[in-house]
């Protein structure tokens, strides 16, 4: 990584994060897909940014039926991961305290855990991966999405985004294409300018803070090219009973797309309302576009699919008013110099863009963990 901070002695004004790394324990069995014996791990709540870990709950069951007296609940990261982010947290603190102080203010818990701005905080989860064990967080998921990246010259391929199995590689190609072509008509738009081919494309060479800065900068443009044809949800996940477009209405009402246009400037200055009009369409087909791109739970095979895409949800979509990428830049720069992973830039090609996560690639036996026989037989299933 290119990204180093030094490991000094966290800030005297932090002294509040000796509280905040004061840990509650719980012990959980890691997900797996059949019975059988099981490991187990111990977690460690504690705050992190200024908040505390969603829990989970999961039940045993037996032929199908949930068993009586079976329920576990959990919260929090393995040890292991523990100590990399009490580290990441001390060199987030003195990045915000310089902050601070520069403008003559004094760092203080409130204001920290205000500057952070984070809504939800998730470690540990019942279902695979790095999460089973403890080793993964996602900050904010409802605004930090799992979203496709890549350059815009890409042939169809390796664009980043989730893998949804139950796709062929040509329909995935193509949502990915879309929703970066969706990215570089926003930056065109709001900025005047063509996007760069590797605006949402980085690796694990790049340095954290110009990836993330460049990265934010097509966010931006997405939430403000999505705000001009359509209003923002009350809850930002969409089911899949909601239509293609939702204009704010004909001309004549306040508020209307065309109004909305011509009240933003420099960005449609001097056109004609027919034009106008193209433009609306082609955001209204691009904010349809990028749903399939910003999915809450996985995309599954149909036809003719959402947008003619040979696609559609499961669950529901996030909204692409809120852009992907709420997360702090500090905190990401932070995170990875800690030595964490960040879906967004650290998967690799084919699977970068995961905004919300941060991880550590290890193995089962790299983490403190006991076993469970499991005698009776039980399957734990999230409940």
């Amino acid at each position: 990584m290119a990204d180093e901070m030094t490991a000094s002695p966290p800030d005297a004004a932090a002294a509040f994060l000796k509280q905040w790394h004061k840990t509650t324990t719980s012990t959980v069995h890691v997900f797996q897909e059949e019975a059988g014996p099981y490991k187990k791990i111990e977690l460690h709540d504690f705050k992190f940014l200024g908040k505390n870990f969603q829990s989970q709950t999961y039940v045993g069951t037996k032929n199908g039926a949930r068993v009586a007296g079976t329920e576990h609940t959990g919260a929090g990261v393995c040890a292991e991961f523990r100590d990399i982010l009490f580290k990441a947290q001390e060199f987030i603190f003195r990045s915000y305290a310089a902050e601070v102080r520069s403008k003559g203010e004094t760092p203080s818990e409130s204001g920290f855990t205000q500057w952070c701005n984070i809504g939800v905080v998730s470690g540990w989860q019942f279902r695979s991966r790095q999460h089973s064990k403890g080793a993964a967080i996602d900050l904010d998921p409802k605004t930090n999405p799992y979203v496709p990246t890549g350059k815009t010259s890409d042939p169809k391929g390796a664009l980043g985004g989730e893998q949804h199995a139950a796709l062929n590689g040509e329909t995935l190609g193509d949502i990915r294409q879309a929703c970066l072509g969706t990215y570089a008509n926003a930056f065109r738009l709001v900025y005047g300018e063509k996007m760069a081919v590797d605006a949402m494309s980085h690796d694990i060479k790049d340095d954290t803070a110009l990836a993330y800065e460049a990265m934010l900068k097509v966010h931006y443009a997405v939430v403000v090219y999505s705000q001009l044809a359509f209003l923002t949800t009350k809850d930002n996940r969409l089911d899949g009973s909601f239509g293609i477009g939702r204009p704010l209405g004909p001309e004549t009402e306040p508020g209307s797309f065309l109004r909305t246009l011509k009240e933003s400037g420099p960005l449609v200055k001097g056109k004609p309302d027919a034009d106008l009009q193209k433009q609306f369409n082609t955001i209204r087909d691009d904010y349809e576009n990028l749903r399939l791109g910003m999915v809450y739970g996985k995309l599954k095979a149909a036809s003719p699919g959402h947008m003619n895409s040979g696609a559609i949800w499961e669950q529901a979509t996030r909204d692409p008013c809120y852009g992907f990428l709420t997360i702090r830049k500090e905190i990401a720069v932070g995170l990875r110099a800690a030595g964490c992973r960040w879906g967004a830039m650290d998967f690799g090609a084919a699977q970068n863009g995961d905004m919300m996560h941060f991880d550590k690639k290890w193995a089962i036996e790299q983490i403190a963990h006991s076993d469970d026989p499991n005698a009776d037989g039980l399957l734990y299933v999230q409940k």
